[in-house]
């Protein structure tokens, strides 16, 4: 459950804490309410229920929502990087407010990404997407999972065929929701 900083959790949310998330959104991306928000929180909730994982890397983390889900879903190390000071900012106020301090930040672009990662999710227009696609691929171990969400669904298999066109990438699964597709991909071992 997305929570705003400032209320109580509502009756309907879940009663155990660990579930409730507190996002204070300022001028930041991912409040959890938008389309594609919710694909790739849907997607990565599922595969993260397949089976303990070791790290995630969110690229353009905004409000460092799907971060925070990784780690309350206990990922041991998750990084979340935004070229957006003001991203960064509001998301690390975001992680000190849910008491995930262990989350880094840091003030790099996935250029600069030297490691990888069992996990990488990715929340941005489907245009940003194809070009930050070799860099998605280069930052997931081999057999890795790719959660990528903000796709129109006009545009979708053409986007989804030039996305993995030389990547070593292949689609697993696709989501839907209003406008917006999302997929889940693999890296070829």
């Amino acid at each position: 459950w997305v929570i705003p900083s400032w209320p109580t959790p509502p009756p309907e949310a879940p009663k155990d804490p660990k579930l409730h998330i507190y996002v204070e959104p300022g001028m930041a991306f991912g409040t959890g309410t938008h389309e594609t928000t919710r694909l790739a929180a849907g997607l990565l909730i599922e595969e993260l229920g397949r089976g303990p994982r070791e790290s995630l890397l969110d690229v353009g983390t905004g409000t460092g929502i799907l971060a925070l889900i990784a780690h309350r879903l206990n990922v041991p190390h998750v990084v979340g990087i935004d070229i957006d000071p003001e991203a960064r900012r509001t998301a690390r106020e975001n992680l000190e407010r849910n008491q995930a301090q262990v989350i880094e930040i840091p003030d790099i672009g996935i250029e600069s990404v030297k490691e990888t990662f069992d996990i990488v999710v990715a929340n941005i227009i489907d245009g940003v997407l194809t070009v930050l696609r070799h860099d998605l691929a280069r930052c997931l171990k081999p057999g890795g999972r790719l959660v990528i969400s903000g796709v129109l669904i006009d545009r979708e298999e053409e986007f989804y065929e030039g996305f993995t066109a030389d990547t070593g990438l292949k689609i697993l699964k696709t989501a839907r929701e209003g406008e917006w597709s999302a997929a889940l991909l693999e890296k070829e071992i």
